[in-house]
């Protein structure tokens, strides 16, 4: 039988004092994972033995100024305060069950205040019979491993043609020992960067790319986007061109580093804040030169020849300094093939994982429908 309750009252709360880390020296090889509520999710690792929750798993952690939520079935530490561990009333309730009908509640959390006391303790849901819980937790398990074996098997894409670079080019330290090293300069028809003036920006127009619209994964994204008038983009891109295939580089803020090759689309205008690379086809492939600039190799050079000032950057000087180890080119096409087909395969793991998020949220929306 259905019954109406408040989230408090089938949910517990353990403030996290008891389980704060005291350094952040994270490692990898360290045993004990470190949480937050947010996207990050594991922070990293510690070595830290007391202190950590190990007991009445699985549970939510909970961000009391956010309201994100994450559901954890093993040991772990919490770097924030902030941060509430809720155990279910297990006689009343399946904690992944209330971890999933949680996520469809919608809830304006702007002020910066404490939430799980005040207000999202009190929220009422409809809670069905524990076995029915439990059924509902199966179907939506196994509709969610199929999402998360294809964002794995994204990852592990990704992971091959790291690999594979390594393999054909070499690492961060040998790369150079193999291959000659011209700088940029001398292997790019063009280098150059955005606008530096104060720009108009118009409701419509031509698109004006910033640091902001480009990806640390090496897409663009136009969520947020500003437009310019054909005038100021025609003056700007008489000077600052980017076509197909080049590079486009972040050279200013907290972000230098990100790049990304500009997909067949149509003509824009970048800002001060983006460097544009003209690769020069006879010596430098565009999709060799992408995955070069994601190596440990070329962000040392980033770091080193970024200024230090308040808004750091990345002049056009330095950029044209960049030592760049150039392979013969036969090898730059057989990676750029292997690229090519395996962003093929990708783009269509995409659309599968696009569907079967679709196929979940429209499960979440079918079972939680009373609440």
């Amino acid at each position: 039988m259905m019954k109406r309750v408040k989230l408090g009252d089938v949910l517990e709360y353990e403030q996290p004092t008891d389980y704060i880390v005291e350094s952040t020296d994270y490692k990898d090889t360290y045993p004990i994972p470190v949480l937050t509520a947010g996207k990050s999710f594991i922070l990293g690792y510690t070595n830290e033995t007391k202190g950590v929750f190990n007991n009445k798993l699985p549970v939510i952690i909970f961000d009391d100024f956010t309201t994100a939520t994450k559901y954890v079935d093993f040991p772990f530490k919490v770097k924030s305060s902030a941060i509430k561990i809720l155990i279910a009333k297990k006689d009343q309730a399946d904690i992944k069950f209330l971890y999933y009908l949680i996520q469809r509640i919608g809830f304006d959390s702007t002020l910066h205040k404490r939430y799980w006391i005040s207000t999202f303790s009190k929220i009422e849901i409809i809670l069905p019979p524990l076995a029915e819980q439990q059924r509902i937790v199966s179907l939506l398990d196994k509709s969610d491993s199929l999402r998360q074996k294809r964002r794995q098997s994204l990852a592990l894409m990704d992971e091959f043609l790291k690999s594979t670079f390594l393999d054909m080019f070499g690492g961060p330290n040998d790369i150079i020992t193999k291959h000659p090293v011209l700088k940029l300069v001398d292997i790019s028809t063009k280098i150059n960067d955005g606008e530096h003036g104060t720009v108009a920006r118009t409701d419509e127009g031509f698109l004006y790319l910033m640091a902001r619209n480009i990806t640390h994964d090496n897409n663009i994204d136009l969520t947020e986007v500003s437009y310019i008038s054909k005038e100021t983009h025609n003056k700007i891109y008489r000077r600052c061109n980017p076509e197909q295939d080049d590079l486009l580089l972040v050279c200013v803020g907290a972000t230098i580093g990100k790049c990304v090759l500009v997909p067949k689309m149509e003509q824009f205008s970048i800002a001060r804040s983006v460097a544009l690379i003209k690769p020069h086809k006879n010596y430098i492939k565009s999709r060799y030169l992408l995955h070069l600039f994601k190596t440990e190799y070329i962000k040392r050079q980033l770091n080193l020849g970024s200024n230090e000032s308040a808004q750091a950057g990345l002049y056009i000087g330095k950029i044209k300094d960049i030592q760049i180890p150039v392979p013969p080119i036969n090898n730059q096409n057989k990676f750029a093939f292997i690229v090519e087909k395996t962003e093929q395969a990708k783009e269509k793991m995409k659309a599968q994982l696009t569907e079967m998020d679709n196929n979940f949220n429209g499960l979440m929306a079918e079972v939680f429908k009373s609440n």
